[in-house]
């Protein structure tokens, strides 16, 4: 746009770019085995509401990518039983 004389500055100039890559570690899937068979093994020992519920959190997490504070700032009204799904907003 700034060569072909629509703008005269380029807004992108502003906009810092990343130094460095980022590497995520992510979990093997080991680890994801022990972890839902730890949290399994309280469900069924403790059989509580507690236990069932963190059990479900580290389920959902791990199958759909939801961030921690997305999960944590889901509202009843998020959640479609019918059609089940959920809808995370910003």
């Amino acid at each position: 746009m700034v060569e072909c004389e629509v703008i005269k500055n380029n807004p992108a100039k502003k906009v810092k770019r990343q130094k460095d890559d980022v590497k995520i570690d992510v979990f093997s899937d080991e680890q994801i085995k022990q972890m839902l068979n730890f949290y399994r093994r309280i469900k069924q020992r403790d059989k509580s509401y507690v236990a069932y519920r963190d059990y479900m959190i580290i389920v959902t997490i791990l199958g759909t990518g939801i961030r921690r504070g997305e999960i944590i700032n889901l509202k009843w009204s998020d959640v479609d039983f019918i059609n089940k799904t959920i809808s995370i907003f910003w």
